[in-house]
């Protein structure tokens, strides 16, 4: 008899894999992204603030 488990294991393990990569990724690329949006806010207040 053939371990289910084992087979069920096999076939999750790459699926699981690529699902954290691609959550990961997209994660990581939208903190990047609210990262320069947040940065490019700060400094434009800090220059409109020395303008004034």
């Amino acid at each position: 008899m053939f371990d289910h488990h084992a087979l069920i294991t096999l076939l999750l393990a790459p699926v699981v894999a690529y699902l954290a990569g691609v959550i990961l990724f997209s994660v990581v690329a939208y903190l990047q992204e609210n990262k320069a949006v947040a940065l490019g806010f700060t400094v434009s207040n800090i220059n409109s603030g020395h303008s004034l």
